[in-house]
Order: C-alpha cells, then structure tokens, then sequence
C-alpha cells in the first residue's frame, strides 16, 4: 500500500531557492489584512456618501421651506392632524 505525503516545500519555500518565504499562514493573514483594509475603505466611502447625500437633502428641504412657507405650515398641520388622529384612535 503507498502513503500520499503532499509537497510541503511550497509552505516553507515557495520561491524554492532555500530561503525562508512567507508561509501559508502569512499570506492567508495577508490577505485577510487586504480584505479588512478594503472593506475600510469601502464603509468609509459609503459614509462620506450618505453624509453628502444628508447634507443635499438638508438643503433643498430649507430652500423648499424658504421658497413656499405657506405649504410648508400647511403639510406640517396635516402631518400633525394624521399624527394626532392615529394616537387618539390607539387610545381608545
């Protein structure tokens, strides 16, 4: 019966020249470094969008109140109506 004995110079040699190289667990840290950094960078670029996008719509919203205060007040009070409606029917 023959036994399998992998190559496992690729672990501890992977250029095979003698010299000591980054073993298996050392690349697999690696590149679980990368993913961790990528991953960072993607949040953050993510975040700086949604902020960018907050900031937008914080701005037309102003604008809109500035430029129409009367419907401004009036979709407040309607909102408040509904508001007021829903709370006093869940009291019953």
């Amino acid at each position: 019966m023959t036994t399998y004995h992998p190559d496992t110079t690729l672990l501890s040699d992977p250029q095979g020249d003698g010299a000591d190289g980054k073993t298996l667990l050392d690349t697999a840290r690696d590149a679980a470094n990368d993913a961790g950094a990528n991953a960072r960078d993607i949040a953050f670029t993510a975040g700086q969008q949604v902020a960018d996008t907050a900031g937008r719509a914080t701005r037309n919203s102003t604008q809109f109140v500035q430029q129409n205060p009367s419907l401004a007040i009036v979709g407040a009070v309607g909102i408040g109506l509904l508001i007021g409606l829903s709370l006093q029917t869940r009291q019953r």
